[in-house]
């Protein structure tokens, strides 16, 4: 996967960073060196300037950064064309917005509410389709969050970085199948 990068703020493509396996596994990805974005540095106005191949790579990347940088991520508002074409999709951090009223003051309720993790945070990122270059283009970036950002110790614990490689939920699989008890896997 490429994510193609513009450092001029216009319509051509100057470098692009490969940030497939480097994504997954490392944080560092030196954009100097080998075409590689390193980030931990990006700043908002380099994020403003980038280019994607698809919404997905875009929201690989925005979930990346958000692993990183300390919050989970999420997909919010999307627009379509008239023949059903998704023309621009907007991430937010998982912590945008707020309960609904409704959910938040029921006393009737048959179980105990679930703590509160919406804070209105208004870090967002929202890309739009650019007809001439065929890319997808960030037109807002926003990194501002009203509430604490997770050390990396706890990334894991996110809901957007809940992930499982495949080894494991195999061996999981094999010692489930074998007898152990779950909460002892």
């Amino acid at each position: 996967m490429d994510f193609p990068r513009n450092d001029e703020g216009n319509d051509e493509v100057v470098e692009e960073c490969n940030v497939d396996e480097e994504m997954e596994s490392s944080d560092e990805v030196d954009m100097q060196k080998d075409g590689y974005v390193n980030l931990s540095d990006l700043c908002s106005t380099e994020i403003k300037r980038m280019e994607f191949l698809s919404v997905e790579e875009c929201y690989k990347f925005y979930n990346k950064y958000g692993k990183i940088n300390g919050f989970s991520v999420r997909k919010n508002k999307g627009g379509k064309s008239k023949n059903e074409d998704v023309v621009w999709q907007q991430f937010v951090c998982s912590s945008q917005g707020f309960r609904r009223e409704i959910y938040r003051c029921n006393l009737n309720r048959l179980w105990e509410h679930r703590a509160i993790t919406r804070f209105g945070c208004e870090a967002e990122m929202e890309i739009r389709f650019d007809v001439y270059t065929g890319c997808w283009v960030v037109c807002r970036f926003f990194d501002d969050h009203n509430h604490n950002l997770v050390d990396e110790n706890y990334f894991g614990m996110l809901r957007s970085h809940r992930k499982m490689d495949d080894g494991d939920v195999e061996q999981m699989h094999r010692m489930r199948k074998s007898g152990i008890p779950t909460c002892k896997i």
